[in-house]
């Protein structure tokens, strides 16, 4: 919105500045909410609420909805207020689930725990007293529960199909054509099948630098964050099926 060059510049690196602080809250918070949420779902919840004293309210809604995508299942992520002994929550879902009419039923439930709340189908934010946390869990887990009884719980991931052509830079510049990619336009994703010729640990170890056979062509790849607590969770020479997305 400058047209100083100059200015625009020193403004740019503030919100760089800022984004990049924002990029480890965020991480940091949903190192903390994944363990819990992971707990949740081994116990057989329908629905997932975690509480976070350290939580930035700026951020847990991005952090419900990755949480949501990652488990499949609605999330409530709560965390403190700066003042008093009331708790705020953003709220995000999967398909199925209604935020706002199991909010209202809930608040329906137990009134006297409520400060305010409000949403619509795919994401809402609530206020309650801290006392009554643990009876939202159990509600929103109920009511997700009866809303999902006929759905396999879990993370979904939805694709264009196979890819009809063979990959190549020339495929790259004509799916970019199809660009800005947002909601309800979202990126491209291909699905297609293929051998691990070598796996080699890369970076802090964590990382894995794989070569894949598809179609009788060597692809290098890099899979980031894919070895936890020690466990490879692929072995050379196994075929898997693969999702490829060019952002």
């Amino acid at each position: 919105m400058s047209d100083n060059a100059p200015a625009a510049e020193e403004l740019a690196q503030h919100f760089v500045e800022h984004n990049t602080e924002r990029k480890a809250v965020q991480s940091n918070m949903l190192q903390r909410s994944t363990k819990q949420a992971a707990q949740q779902v081994r116990d057989g919840a329908a629905a997932i609420t975690i509480f976070d004293p350290e939580g930035h309210a700026g951020v847990y809604g991005i952090c419900a909805a990755r949480l949501a995508e990652s488990f499949g299942r609605p999330v409530a992520y709560f965390s403190p207020k700066a003042e008093g002994e009331h708790i705020t929550a953003s709220l995000r879902t999967v398909h199925g689930f209604h935020v706002r009419d199991a909010l209202a039923e809930i608040a329906d439930r137990y009134p006297d725990d409520f400060t305010a709340w409000g949403g619509h189908a795919g994401a809402g934010g609530v206020t309650l007293k801290q006392d009554g946390l643990q009876r939202f869990a159990e509600a929103w887990a109920s009511i997700a529960a009866r809303a999902l009884d006929d759905r396999c719980l879990g993370p979904e991931v939805v694709t264009d199909g196979e890819l009809a052509v063979p990959s190549s830079f020339a495929l790259v510049e004509e799916l970019a054509a199809l660009e800005p990619f947002g909601r309800q336009w979202e990126h491209p994703v291909f699905r297609s099948h293929g051998h691990i010729e070598q796996i080699r640990p890369v970076g802090d170890g964590s990382h894995l630098k794989l070569i894949v056979k598809m179609d009788s062509t060597d692809y290098d790849a890099i899979w980031f964050g894919a070895v936890e607590n020690g466990i490879c969770p692929v072995g050379v020479g196994r075929r898997y099926s693969w999702l490829t997305s060019w952002m």
